[in-house]
């Protein structure tokens, strides 16, 4: 992915706090340099505790495993069966020859 996204990726604070520290679009490497400092550990440290109080607790508990159910829509579904339509066939043609 050539640009990071900055949506709604665990609430709206966070995401309004990382649009107005504008670090989605920073650049930081080029050309496979560092183009910026590196920023104090302090600062760092400072930073992450902040942004870790804004998370939900649910995403601030790092032991428990949660559920996160998976469904598969009805337009993947459709495109499993015709691409094995699809593979059953070219596998008969090439059986035929």
């Amino acid at each position: 992915m050539s640009r990071a996204r900055c949506g709604k990726i665990f609430s709206v604070s966070w995401a309004k706090n990382i649009r107005r520290q504008n670090l989605c679009s920073r650049v930081v490497i080029r050309d496979g340099k560092l183009v910026v400092p590196f920023e104090p550990l302090g600062l760092i440290r400072e930073r992450f505790a902040k942004e870790w109080e804004t998370l939900p607790l649910a995403h601030r508990d790092l032991q428990t495993t949660g559920t996160y159910p998976v469904r598969i829509s009805a337009a993947l579904d459709d495109l499993e069966a015709r691409t094995a339509r699809e593979k059953t066939k070219q596998e008969i043609m090439v059986s035929d020859e």
